[in-house]
C-alpha cells in the first residue's frame, strides 16, 4: 500500500474526529469527550486495516458488509457500536454506498449471556483468592453486589468505611457528566476480601511510599522497577475475568458476574423490584428482560411438571 493513500485515509479519521472535537474546545460540553476521541480513533483504525487503507469514498457497500463479520467485539452491543462509527465516518468522508448501509442497534437477538451456578459461583470465589486480595475483591464486588467496572473504578476509601460499619454507601456509578450517585447496598459476605485487600493496599503504599488517595482501588504495576502504583481501571478487571474464565474453562466476563446476582436473587424468590433496586436500575424492566435469565434445567422442569396432570387427563378421558 503506497504510503500516501495510508496518509490520505488517516488524515480523512483526523479530519473527521476533529469535526467532533474542534483542537480548541476547551470545554466538553457541546461535543465529545477526548476520551471518546481516543475510543473511535481505535475502531476507525482497526476498520481502515481490515479495508486496505482504500480511499473512504472509494469503499464499496460489499466491503462494509463484510466488516459486519470481521471486525472484532465481544457482544452485540459493541459490534453494533463499532459499525455506528464506521458508517458515521465513511457518509462523513462523502461514500455515498454508505448511506444504503443499515446498521442494526441489536445485529443478533438478546441471548441473556452467561448466568454462573452456585457451584461455579463457590469455585470462582476459590480461584480469584487465589489470584490475591485484589482478585478476590473485585470478584465479590462483583458476583455478590452487582457492581459494574466502573462502578468498582470509582469507589473511594469512604465507600468502604462506611460499607464495613453501615453496610451501604452512596456510590458514584455510571451516567451523563461523570456519572450519578446511588445508593448501594453490600453483601456481608464481601466483608472479608474488603478487610483482607485493605491490608494489602496499605503495605502496597507503604512500598512503594505513595501519598493517601480517596479511591479505594489499586495495583501495582510490572513496567517499572522499582514497581509504581496506579488505579485499577476496567481493563485490569476485564483481564482477571479472562483469567479466571480461563482457569474454571468457562467462558464469562465481567458483567455476566452482575448478571449472575440478578438471577441467583430471582431464584430465592426476592420480587423484581427488590432485585432492580439492588442492580441500581431505573426500569424493573430491564432488569427482567437481562438479569433474571432461565437455563435449560428449568425449562426443562417447568415442561416435565405438566406431565402428571396431562397422564391423569388422558386416562380420565378414556
Amino acid at each position: 500500500m503506497p504510503y500516501a493513500k495510508q496518509g490520505a485515509f488517516y488524515e480523512a479519521i483526523r479530519e473527521y474526529l476533529t469535526s467532533l472535537r474542534p483542537r480548541d474546545a476547551r470545554t466538553e460540553r457541546g461535543v465529545v469527550r477526548k476520551k471518546t476521541v481516543y475510543e473511535y480513533q481505535g475502531i476507525l483504525y482497526e476498520a481502515g486495516q481490515l479495508l486496505g487503507l482504500p480511499d473512504p469514498r472509494h469503499v464499496t457497500l460489499a466491503q462494509m458488509k463484510a466488516l459486519e463479520s470481521q471486525i472484532s467485539g465481544g457482544s452485540e452491543r459493541t459490534f453494533a457500536k463499532k459499525l455506528s462509527v464506521i458508517r458515521a465516518f465513511l457518509r462523513y468522508s462523502g461514500n455515498q454506498d454508505a448511506l444504503k448501509w443499515r446498521v442494526a442497534r441489536h445485529p443478533t437477538p438478546y441471548r441473556g449471556g452467561v448466568f454462573l451456578s452456585e457451584r461455579q459461583v463457590a469455585k470462582l470465589h476459590q480461584e480469584a483468592a487465589r489470584l490475591g486480595p485484589l482478585a478476590e475483591l473485585v470478584i465479590s464486588l462483583a458476583v455478590d453486589n452487582g457492581l459494574r467496572c466502573v462502578d468498582i473504578h470509582n469507589l473511594t476509601m469512604e465507600n468502604a468505611l462506611e460499607f464495613l460499619d453501615f453496610g451501604e454507601s452512596e456510590i458514584l456509578g455510571k451516567g451523563r457528566d461523570g456519572g450519578k450517585m446511588a445508593l448501594q447496598t453490600f453483601s456481608k459476605y464481601t466483608i472479608g476480601p474488603l478487610k483482607r485487600y485493605l491490608a494489602e493496599r496499605e503495605k502496597m503504599f507503604e512500598r512503594n511510599h505513595a501519598p493517601p488517595s480517596e479511591f479505594l482501588v489499586w495495583k501495582e504495576t510490572t513496567y517499572f522497577r522499582p514497581a509504581r502504583m496506579r488505579r485499577s481501571d476496567k481493563d485490569d478487571m476485564r483481564d482477571i475475568a479472562i483469567i479466571l474464565s480461563e482457569r474454571m474453562k468457562l467462558r464469562f466476563g465481567m458483567h455476566d458476574l452482575r448478571r449472575t446476582l440478578g438471577h441467583r436473587l430471582h431464584r430465592r424468590g426476592w420480587p423484581i423490584e427488590t432485585i432492580a433496586k439492588i442492580l441500581r436500575h431505573e426500569d424493573c424492566g430491564q432488569t427482567f428482560r437481562a438479569y433474571i435469565g432461565v437455563d435449560s434445567c428449568e425449562m426443562r422442569a417447568a415442561l416435565d411438571s405438566l406431565t402428571p396432570e396431562m397422564s391423569s387427563q388422558s386416562e380420565t378421558g378414556a
